[in-house]
């Protein structure tokens, strides 16, 4: 009986474990979680458990998700699901640092249809263990708002707006609310800057008018006879 029973265990360890050698000494084992059907809650808090007793572990995941983004586009949907959810529970529970967000790029450049739906679970999901509130607390932590770059850009209005309407889009549209504030302090900029222009160029050409009415005055004669 205890035979068997570590034979059930071990394929599990397998997964939670995640490319760490000692773990898995077939190939196969490490993907037995992004085969499932449908994502078992048993691989999350596993892996929450690991990456608690042992910092190695927590790294290890933590090159693991750079190594599978990377990857992201050879995976088929279902694995998308399964491993976005599995990484989203290691997120919310503080398993893992949130700094693993600043290798997702969300921008129209680095978009891909794989890209879009691994972000989209990972941050529902993300949404649905913590809150909306308790979510945007975290991603506006003015600590980590470098490693946030990526995914709320603020250096191109562009890459600004598509973020946001990424994020709208997916039903979190409460955590753009500085990225709202951000477009609407750029389109009244941009607003103030060509009224400013229009003024500039309104000024220009009367002065050039006035000039020119000094300096032919049969021109104002002639005007004012056709009076």
């Amino acid at each position: 009986m205890g035979k068997n029973k570590g034979k059930n265990v071990e394929p599990h360890i397998h997964v939670a474990a995640c490319y760490l050698e000692k773990f898995r000494p077939k190939r196969k084992t490490k993907e037995y979680c992004s085969h499932e059907r449908s994502y078992l809650v048993n691989y999350g808090l596993l892996g929450q458990r690991l990456c608690m007793i042992n910092k190695v572990h927590q790294e290890n995941f933590e090159m693991c998700f750079v190594q599978l983004y990377s990857m992201i586009h050879r995976l088929e949907t279902n694995k998308l699901r399964n491993v976005a959810k599995f990484f989203a529970h290691l997120l919310a529970a503080y398993a893992l640092p949130w700094h693993l967000l600043a290798y997702i790029r969300l921008t129209e450049e680095d978009k891909t249809s794989s890209s879009r739906i691994f972000n989209k679970i990972l941050s529902q999901e993300l949404s649905r263990h913590l809150a909306i509130r308790i979510l945007y607390k975290c991603l506006t932590d003015p600590r980590m708002q470098d490693d946030f770059e990526s995914l709320f850009p603020r250096d191109n209005p562009q890459k600004t707006r598509f973020s946001f309407n990424f994020f709208t889009c997916i039903g979190l549209g409460g955590i753009t609310a500085k990225q709202r504030q951000y477009l609407k302090a750029g389109s009244n900029e941009s607003r103030s800057e060509s009224d400013h222009k229009s003024r500039k160029k309104y000024k220009k050409i009367h002065s050039i008018q006035i000039t020119f009415s000094m300096q032919n005055p049969a021109v104002n004669l002639i005007t004012i006879s056709n009076r």
